[in-house]
């Protein structure tokens, strides 16, 4: 197959997005919630006045209601000198200023999804990386692309998929940098964009910022390249992080941020291990929010992946960094007092993790497919199969799916129908969802076969024929 037919095939994913968020819009089906209006008031913002101060955006919506209305500011802007400044970060805003520049709250949700239409191509670079050939690479990208959570949150004013995103981009330039296949003065041009994709994490959220704590490291410590090289990456990343943080000084009187300022009482970690204990499972296995349920792929071969990005020589470094970040992002999320990501669709604190663990879901794919082909894309027929059937219940119903911390199961709609919905786990109630038999019943069904499979890949040895290898010609794949 040509390659530009190829990488026009990578196009679907972000229209299959786009047209979901315009069908929505079409139908009515889906409102803008918890933080995506003080997101889109940034962007008010910055068309109308050029700046980031609110104060006057805020009370011209609270009459001509362009946006919302008045909503809770108080809780959402910090005052200073007279100023209103947004609690939120202004990088979402701005990825989706173009579109509400044209067309509103529609456009705005528009160039979201447009934007994560570059995870098929991040997917497709990184499936090179693995020597995967470019037929493979293309169809496991969009397989990937096209499942929960991507279409449904592509187009969500929320910061957690475009961090994502930045963090995908970022780990397909650090196999690439991994595989030495680049000429020295290419490699300098992906330590830059690194940097800035690095030194970017923190714009879209706070949050981010262990994250990029660990890549900072990463790069001081890796002795694989020069400090001339590396000092690029850190150079952009400490010049980032020092501009924030004059930023938050010069907004809310606290480096760290409008979460950190003493100006106004925001949520931050709960401090109850009880919610912690609860919500960490439940983000791979709640029957709602759990990325288990909502992209299988994540399951058994995501599973089996890291066993295979551990086992391997030159992708352990890797996959223990990629592990690392993965277990900050769950512990982050897992102890959010805003459970699970309050008033929003389904496993929000998961949409970046789920991004970046299309890798540990390459590393399986590529270990079942050289036990058994048929068994490898038998799976993604399954996949596709299952993606196609819960379509149908979200779909349509999206706005009856928005998060209910509620303790009580039966009162928790899902992406099933009424009569599963008792079948599957529920991690909620914090006094309970361990007690419940139905939660062990799922803890088995989803560790068991990771374990056995698990088991017989390591004691057979199975490893994969590719893998970063320089010396294959990728171009005769």
């Amino acid at each position: 197959m040509r390659k530009i037919s190829l990488l026009l095939l990578l196009f679907l994913p972000g229209l299959y997005y786009v047209g979901t968020v315009l069908s929505w819009d079409q139908k009515k089906r889906i409102p803008i919630t918890g933080d995506e209006p003080h997101y889109l008031m940034i962007a008010e913002s910055i068309l109308a006045d050029g700046d980031l101060d609110l104060k006057n955006n805020y009370q011209e919506d609270a009459i001509s209601k362009k946006i919302i209305g008045p909503v809770d500011v108080e809780n959402h802007t910090v005052s200073k000198d007279g100023k209103w400044y947004s609690v939120h970060s202004v990088a979402v805003s701005w990825i989706a200023l173009p579109g509400y520049a044209i067309s509103g709250i529609k456009g705005a949700r528009t160039a979201l999804a447009i934007f994560a239409g570059l995870l098929p191509f991040l997917f497709y670079g990184i499936g090179r990386r693995f020597d995967l050939s470019k037929e493979e690479s293309v169809a496991l990208s969009i397989l990937y692309a096209i499942g929960l959570p991507f279409p449904m949150a592509a187009g969500q004013i929320f910061p957690d998929l475009p961090s994502g995103i930045g963090l995908t981009f970022v780990f397909m330039i650090l196999l690439s940098l991994e595989s030495d296949v680049l000429e020295r003065k290419f490699q300098n041009i992906l330590f830059f964009a690194c940097g800035l994709g690095i030194g970017f994490l923190v714009w879209f959220h706070i949050k981010n910022l262990p994250v990029l704590f660990l890549l900072f490291l990463w790069f001081v410590f890796k002795k694989k390249w020069d400090w001339k090289s590396k000092g690029i990456v850190i150079a952009l990343v400490a010049a980032s992080i020092l501009v924030l943080f004059f930023c938050n000084f010069l907004w809310y009187d606290s480096v760290l941020g409008a979460f950190f300022t003493t100006r106004i009482h925001l949520p931050k970690l709960d401090s109850n291990f009880k919610h912690w204990i609860t919500v960490g499972p439940g983000l791979l296995m709640d029957r709602n929010q759990g990325l288990f349920f909502q992209n299988p792929m994540i399951w058994i071969p995501g599973s089996l992946g890291w066993i295979l990005l551990f086992q391997k020589e030159n992708f352990r470094k890797i996959g223990i960094l990629l592990f690392l970040i993965s277990l900050t992002q769950l512990g982050l999320s897992a102890g959010h007092s805003c459970s699970y990501g309050c008033l929003s669709l389904p496993g929000r604190f998961q949409w970046g993790t789920a991004a970046i663990w299309f890798i540990p879901f390459l590393s399986g794919w590529i270990l079942i497919k050289n036990v058994s082909k048929i068994a490898s894309w038998g799976i993604c027929f399954v996949y596709v199969s299952y993606q196609i059937w819960i379509g149908k219940f979200w779909f349509d119903h999206t706005a009856s799916l928005y998060h209910v911390m509620n303790p009580d199961p039966q009162k928790r709609p899902g992406f099933f129908p009424d009569t599963v919905l008792v079948y599957l786990p529920s991690w909620t109630n914090t006094e309970s969802s361990w007690k419940t038999a139905i939660n062990w019943v799922w803890i088995f069904l989803f560790v068991f076969p990771v374990v056995v499979l698990g088991f017989y890949f390591i004691r057979n040895k199975f490893g994969w024929g590719n893998g970063l290898n320089p010396l294959v010609d990728r171009e005769t794949k």
